[in-house]
């Protein structure tokens, strides 16, 4: 009867750990809201706090008039979101970071949604989201957008591009990474393994790029 309760323990604590795990992964790509400053196609600049948003492939910025956590949805007057060293840019694809390397590399951080539950009656939980819709005068009429103020990250995944002979060759793992360069994939991959390489880390790709290239 004690084993049995004692494998009843280790399983749950398991169940609990893996659970407690996947409540872990964050929607944005930053721990914490950072100083930004956003340069316009017109020229003009504007500092905000913004932190990325992965699962909506968006940043999301605090309004300086309210306080309130906003959807930067419209960014077609945007030409680069700079925060600290790190510069994105909007493009087709979503927000992308562009690191000034020769090639010049660009990395999109994205993640698959997953909604935070919170905690209900008895220390249960409810699927129940919780959005806020704004609205905002674009010059064009009112603009609704939404955010999700508990929406979190069941995984991560990134994409990368790297320009090649003036086009943009994308990969989205380390396999697609290694069809760029097929005369080189033995060392390459030798490189990956000796090095430890995180596919999620896009300081880990971009020297991996330097270094297919110097082959």
């Amino acid at each position: 009867m004690k084993k049995s309760i004692i494998g009843w323990l280790l399983a749950f604590c398991a169940v609990s750990t893996i659970q407690a795990q996947q409540t872990e992964l964050s929607a944005f790509l930053f721990p914490e809201y950072k100083d930004a400053v956003v340069q316009y196609v017109s020229g003009t600049k504007s500092a905000e706090k913004m932190n990325y948003n992965r699962v909506t492939n968006k940043f999301n910025f605090i309004d300086k008039r309210d306080g309130e956590v906003k959807e930067l949805s419209d960014t077609r007057t945007i030409f680069m979101i700079l925060i600290g060293h790190r510069n994105f840019m909007p493009e087709e694809e979503g927000m992308t970071e562009v690191f000034a390397t020769t090639p010049i590399i660009y990395a999109q951080y994205r993640a698959k949604a997953r909604t935070k539950a919170p905690e209900a009656g008895y220390g249960g939980t409810s699927e129940l989201t919780s959005t806020k819709t704004y609205v905002a005068n674009t010059g064009g009429g009112s603009h609704y957008f939404g955010y999700d103020t508990r929406m979190g990250a069941a995984s991560y995944y990134n994409y990368y591009w790297i320009e090649k002979g003036g086009k943009r060759k994308m990969f989205k793992d380390f396999k697609g990474f290694l069809k760029l360069y097929p005369k080189h994939k033995v060392a390459l991959q030798q490189y990956i393994e000796e090095k430890k390489l995180d596919f999620l880390e896009a300081g880990d790709i971009v020297n991996l790029c330097m270094y297919a290239e110097g082959l």
